[in-house]
């Protein structure tokens, strides 16, 4: 049985109502629930839909996640749609915010808001 994505935005969501997990690790760890959850779905749709190897081989790599961002910003030149060179930079301020929170611990973590991108960081 295969893992479904939507688990990680259930449990994002459902995260930050917590009252017994500590503030900090609850939404560090939400944002990463949100990142992977948006990055899997984008990426799961594209596996499914291009065949070609040169995407394929990309799937199982660390350069994926570059990538997805990559093909969503040439795609959206193609067809001439830019919103998906809206999602591709939204996908990117969410991968940089995954990044922060994972990494950047000397960073204090605020949730104004449920959607991840009202998260804000300040420095302690």
């Amino acid at each position: 049985m295969e893992f479904k994505c939507e688990e990680f935005k259930e449990i994002a969501d459902k995260l930050p109502n917590f009252k017994s997990f500590p503030n900090e690790g609850k939404y560090r760890t939400a944002i990463g629930r949100y990142y992977y959850y948006t990055f899997l779905t984008i990426r799961n749709m594209i596996y499914r839909v291009d065949e070609r190897d040169e995407v394929k081989k990309y799937f199982f790599s660390g350069l994926i996640h570059s990538f997805i961002r990559l093909y969503l910003n040439e795609f959206s030149k193609i067809i001439r749609n830019r919103k998906l060179i809206k999602v591709a930079n939204k996908l990117k301020k969410l991968h940089d915010l995954r990044k922060k929170s994972d990494y950047n611990v000397n960073t204090k973590i605020k949730i104004k808001d449920k959607k991840p991108e009202k998260y804000i960081f300040r420095n302690k």
